[in-house]
């Protein structure tokens, strides 16, 4: 089956991954030091790319339960859950910062760019000056960078950019 998508909890105890082991590609938490492990999503949707609140109490991940993937969030029991706002025709690859503001990818006009949804207000923004075909973002600790990669040249080439979100700079590494 399906073994995808990752994340460790801040305090290194529990892992939340995804995983086809029912025939089905759910959300799971499982425990680090054991095999301790709970099915957080039970539908037919596809879940994926799952990353940690700053405080380990909620889990965000993807999940096309609407039609297309679209930005989720849930408790580390399952029982509560909770569609996020978003930008763009899709979401994808979300990081939770340690001040509370979740990086995705999302589809504008054709192109994948970066976006921010600060869960203080619930409100979305775009990174500025940036377009193109943006993957994968990472928070920095200083929550004001993000790694992320950039593929141009119709889908040749790709690189890693350090970008500040306040302006949308970006620095090639």
């Amino acid at each position: 089956g399906l073994n995808t998508g990752a994340a460790i909890s801040p305090n290194g105890k529990m892992m939340a991954l995804i995983l086809s082991k029912d025939k089905q590609v759910e959300l799971y938490l499982k425990a680090v030091e054991s095999q301790t492990m709970r099915r957080l999503t039970y539908d037919k949707a596809v879940e994926a790319s799952p990353c940690f609140s700053p405080d380990g109490k909620w889990i965000c991940y993807l999940s096309d339960a609407s039609g297309r993937p679209e930005l989720y969030i849930c408790d580390l029991n399952g029982r509560q859950k909770q569609k996020l706002p978003s930008v763009g025709r899709e979401a994808l690859t979300p990081d939770w910062s340690t001040d509370n503001k979740i990086v995705y990818v999302t589809r504008i006009d054709g192109e994948y760019r970066l976006a921010i949804l600060d869960m203080k207000n619930k409100r979305n923004e775009l990174v500025p000056n940036l377009t193109g075909r943006w993957e994968s973002p990472s928070w920095a600790s200083d929550n004001r960078h993000i790694v992320c990669s950039q593929t141009f040249d119709g889908g040749q080439k790709s690189s890693l950019f350090i970008i500040d979100t306040f302006t949308g700079k970006k620095r090639q590494l």
